[in-house]
């Protein structure tokens, strides 16, 4: 997700939208604009980007950013109540999760080349992989972890 892409679904889960987010941040509306759209050399900041997913209760500006460093971004489960049978769920999902992915290479890769629209459902199918294996292991440590 590409960080303008991020800023402006944060400002679309918010009511109010930019009207909200510029009073919230004491920003005029045309500045945060031009944050948003990165006009005349402007651009949103980590405290901007921060508040603004706060405010928006979305995970929005972490994933832009974890996109943008070459990774993805993992929201943890709710750990409070875990029970044995959603490890194994999990432990289930990250399974299929698996096999889609490889499924997807095997098909992609039967041309002998990946192009861009197999490239991006591959990736897509790797954030699952990535995402779900992230969220097995804390619901595991959680359960079975000293």
């Amino acid at each position: 997700m590409s960080l303008k892409k991020a800023l402006l679904e944060m400002v679309d889960a918010r009511d109010g939208g930019v009207d909200s987010f510029s009073l919230a941040l004491g920003l005029p509306i045309k500045g945060l604009h031009n944050r948003i759209y990165a006009d005349d050399g402007m651009n949103i900041g980590v405290k901007y980007g921060l508040k603004m997913q706060e405010m928006s209760k979305t995970t929005c500006f972490a994933e832009a950013i974890a996109n943008l460093s070459g990774g993805v971004f993992v929201k943890l489960p709710d750990i409070n109540s875990v029970e044995n049978e959603d490890i194994s769920e999990k432990f289930m999902k990250l399974h299929a999760d698996i096999g889609a992915m490889s499924k997807e290479y095997f098909d992609a890769t039967r041309d002998g080349e990946i192009d861009a629209e197999e490239k991006k459902r591959l990736m897509k199918l790797r954030n699952d992989v990535c995402k779900t294996m992230h969220e097995w292991l804390a619901l595991s440590f959680k359960v079975y972890g000293k």
